[in-house]
């Protein structure tokens, strides 16, 4: 089933500071205000050093080390509504202080037309 939700937004926030991701995000569940998708995560420059023959899963887990440890970017994913946006937007400022500095990461926010598989609970709390 299709749902339409047009008071929505898809937050995307990638940051690499692991202690601010964390208050951040502790922050943001004590408000209640959205649930996250947290992925690890690297730009495509790191990447593109690294030598490799073609793209596999099994290759994607070698070029998410650096130098024998785990990259630390993470990307968070959040549908949000209208109405939470502002608290969430203050909670980033707030929290991930460096935000926008070169090399420390980004947030965008983007329209949502349609989501599948959310449930109405997910996007009134």
């Amino acid at each position: 089933q299709w749902v339409t939700l047009c008071l929505m937004k898809l937050f995307l926030l990638v940051h690499k500071d692991d202690a601010a991701l964390e208050s951040f995000i502790r922050a943001v569940r004590a408000e209640k205000l959205t649930g996250f998708t947290v992925l690890p995560s690297t730009g495509v420059g790191r990447v593109s050093r690294k030598p490799f023959e073609e793209f596999s899963f099994k290759a994607l887990s070698r070029l998410m080390t650096e130098d024998g440890e785990r990259i630390k970017n993470v990307t968070l994913l959040s549908f949000i509504s209208d109405d939470k946006l502002p608290r969430l937007l203050e909670l980033t400022q707030l929290h991930c202080t460096d935000i926008g500095k070169p090399g420390t990461g980004l947030y965008a926010i983007l329209p949502v037309e349609t989501i599948v598989g959310l449930l109405e609970k997910d996007v009134n709390g």
